[in-house]
């Protein structure tokens, strides 16, 4: 059996850095670290998002062929989400609004990176 685990970070290749610091900028603040080859955010307690430049030609992403669908960031509340949704309009991000994930019955936003990345802000009320 495994220890508890957790996800320590993810690394994105992407085709822009410039483009991808932007639009980053504009969705989570000013990164924790970045240069000229490389950004990261920490989100949560402990799990970092790595954005380096793919190497190469790199094709269009689909994120309906094998590999990652997209990456889902867990909110605790619905006034949490409609915050989120408050600040994706004043930033300007298009997004899906909030609507109900038909397979979990939970509240989300969906949105894409200039990647195509997938992102989605899910809300997953803790507990009682």
């Amino acid at each position: 059996m495994l220890p508890t685990l957790s996800i320590d970070h993810l690394v994105f290749r992407v085709r822009d850095i410039p483009a991808s610091k932007t639009f980053y900028a504009a969705l989570f603040g000013d990164p924790v670290f970045q240069n000229e080859d490389i950004f990261l955010y920490k989100i949560g307690t402990n799990t970092r998002l790595f954005f380096t430049k793919a190497a190469g030609t790199a094709t269009p992403y689909d994120k309906e062929q094998p590999g990652l669908n997209h990456i889902a960031l867990g909110v605790e509340s619905l006034p949490h989400l409609e915050q989120i949704l408050g600040h994706l309009k004043s930033a300007g991000i298009p997004n899906s609004g909030i609507g109900i994930d038909p397979h979990g019955k939970q509240n989300y936003i969906w949105l894409n990176d200039p990647n195509g990345f997938r992102i989605e802000f899910y809300c997953t009320p803790a507990a009682e």
